[in-house]
């Protein structure tokens, strides 16, 4: 019983961090699919990609530090 509680726990941290991410990557896509049908300025530019860095930069960060007992789960 233990070791299911382990894994149902475990699989609890990976899908609440994978929903984070999807979350992110969904404001990225929103992003590109702006950016793509839209006339935009060079500034308006620039936004959008600093924004879509940091959101990428935030789901790297989500998959190295999500941790269960100590161990990576994601990377």
């Amino acid at each position: 019983r233990k070791n299911i509680g382990d894994a149902k726990s475990l699989i609890d941290v990976a899908d609440g961090a994978m929903a984070s991410q999807t979350k992110l990557l969904e404001r990225v896509h929103e992003l590109a699919l702006k950016a793509s049908n839209e006339i935009l300025g060079d500034e308006e530019m620039k936004a959008i990609q600093e924004e879509v860095d940091d959101l990428l930069e935030e789901v790297g960060d989500i998959a190295n530090e999500t941790t269960y007992n100590g161990k990576k789960v994601l990377n």
